[in-house]
């Protein structure tokens, strides 16, 4: 069980790095109001989606933290809240 959890921790790991590099966050810069928009590699988003689906059969060996982290991710929001549920309602 050790392992699975090491696993997911790596994966989640990874998927926080991904999600930042492809986020997509055009900013003004300066008081000429250029627009600096980041490059976003496709590789970089093909790898967030495999690192996604591998994140999702390691949901319940994240940490309430890291699970309410996911809330912002649409693809893991509803299996995430679940799980904090499921656990909130076992320590009462």
């Amino acid at each position: 069980m050790a392992n699975k959890k090491e696993y997911c921790q790596d994966i989640y790991r990874k998927y926080k790095e991904l999600r930042e590099k492809t986020k997509s966050e055009a900013k003004a810069v300066g008081p000429g109001g250029k627009i600096d928009a980041p490059f976003i590699n496709l590789k970089d988003i093909e790898e967030k989606e495999k690192v996604k689906s591998e994140l999702e059969g390691c949901l319940d060996f994240l940490t309430d933290v890291q699970l309410e982290e996911l809330f912002s991710d649409d693809n893991f929001m509803g299996k995430a809240m679940q799980i904090l549920s499921k656990r909130r309602k076992f320590l009462k």
